[in-house]
């Protein structure tokens, strides 16, 4: 068994008609203790913004050649196809993945998909950088 970290961004994640973002998490699946993890932040919460990544919790490395998690995403207005109400909804498991340590992905939530590695994200700093040269 390979264990590590990956990066993990999520498509499909249901909307906020009046807000600007959605928010979403991750469960990671441990199959050794058959148990769930997510990951609570620095700053104290559990859910991110649509746009930001998720890892798994820092003392848990996940299976890098069996790799399952949920999504969990929540929306006020957006009924949750699982369930039939709107709030919290979650989104699978998904897997068995086999993934690269380090390496960033995305899970398309509506279709199971999982897409990357990714190429490299360029920051705005970076873009500025490549147009001076």
């Amino acid at each position: 068994m390979r264990l590590g970290f990956i990066t993990l961004y999520a498509e499909g994640l249901r909307q906020w008609q009046d807000h600007e973002y959605t928010e979403w998490t991750v469960a990671w699946y441990y199959a050794s203790d058959d148990k769930w993890r997510s990951h609570f932040y620095p700053d104290g919460k559990y859910y991110r913004r649509a746009w930001e990544p998720i890892t798994p919790p820092p003392d848990y490395p996940v299976d890098l050649d069996n790799l399952v998690f949920k999504v969990n995403d929540y929306s006020e207005e957006e009924v949750c196809p699982h369930t039939g109400y709107k709030g919290a909804c979650w989104w699978g498991p998904f897997g068995p993945f086999a993934v690269v340590d380090g390496e960033e992905y995305t899970i398309n939530i509506r279709s199971g998909e999982l897409a990357g590695p990714l190429p490299p994200r360029f920051s705005v700093f970076a873009i500025a950088d490549y147009r001076k040269v």
